[in-house]
């Protein structure tokens, strides 16, 4: 992951498909966040939530876009 400002991306594929897209919004380029990314399947679905923690984490403006 690089540590730059701006928006934080991962991209989950299954079955070479990308089903989704997660992430954040950083503003600081100089600080570094842990990232863990769970998954988990509800109604056949696949289901992110991602854990954000380090001294520029925020959850706020977590997102996640579906495919």
């Amino acid at each position: 992951i690089k540590n730059d400002y701006g928006h934080r991306l991962f991209d989950v594929f299954y079955k070479e498909e990308k089903i989704f897209a997660t992430g954040h919004f950083i503003t600081n380029n100089w600080m570094t966040n842990n990232y863990i990314l769970k998954l988990e399947i509800k109604n056949s679905e696949v289901e992110p939530k991602l854990e954000i923690t380090g001294n520029n984490a925020s959850n706020t403006d977590y997102f996640v876009s579906r495919y």
